[in-house]
């Protein structure tokens, strides 16, 4: 896990939000390769990719050395964008890669992507592999697991829905209203 981490979250620790959230975020980490999935919920900017490099860090700092992959969700819709229509090993591989054998995995911005229904398909079986096999996964994304649900589909929600929610907007498996400022503009990080 030898993600170069950029400046502004190179401090990132879990207990920069509330501690009800980050006392979630520990009894997931807790759980160890069975955790499941871990979805990050609410508006730009209050602090979802900053809670999950905190989480990466933590792994990092506490001896996980096992092989993890951080992606934005949009590089990788691109990447399977790619395979479309190419050989079908090819796709086969990434997937088998990104779901079977990569113990943690963190999905940046999940609806940034521009999605066809290859991509959707594609997403699809990268969780279900993914929850299958019970690996960690943060997946975090400024869209609402109903937005999810419209956008790429019931199963993707549900599996997202079936592990540890924390909503941005409302704590936990809420609705979409942002009592919170935008975390950016409050550190000064513009």
């Amino acid at each position: 896990m030898n993600l170069r981490i950029p400046a502004q979250y190179a401090t990132a620790a879990i207990d920069d939000v509330d501690a009800d959230k980050a006392r979630l975020v520990r009894a997931w980490l807790d759980q160890g390769t069975g955790a499941g999935f871990l979805f990050l919920t609410g508006p730009c900017g209050v602090g979802k990719t900053r809670l999950a490099y905190a989480i990466w860090l933590y792994k990092r700092r506490y001896g996980d050395t096992a092989k993890g992959v951080w992606v934005r969700s949009g590089f990788l819709a691109k990447r399977l964008s790619a395979l479309c229509g190419q050989d079908a090993m090819d796709e086969y591989k990434l997937i088998k890669q990104l779901g079977r054998e990569t113990p943690f995995m963190v999905i940046d911005d999940l609806g940034t992507e521009k999605l066809t229904e290859f991509v959707k398909a594609e997403y699809d079986l990268l969780l279900a592999e993914r929850e299958q096999w019970q690996w960690p996964t943060v997946v975090t994304s400024n869209l609402s697991l109903n937005r999810i649900s419209a956008c790429h589909g019931d199963r993707i929600a549900s599996r997202l829905n079936g592990g540890v929610v924390l909503n941005f907007d409302t704590g936990y498996k809420g609705v979409d209203d942002n009592p919170y400022p935008d975390y950016r503009g409050l550190k000064g990080d513009k």
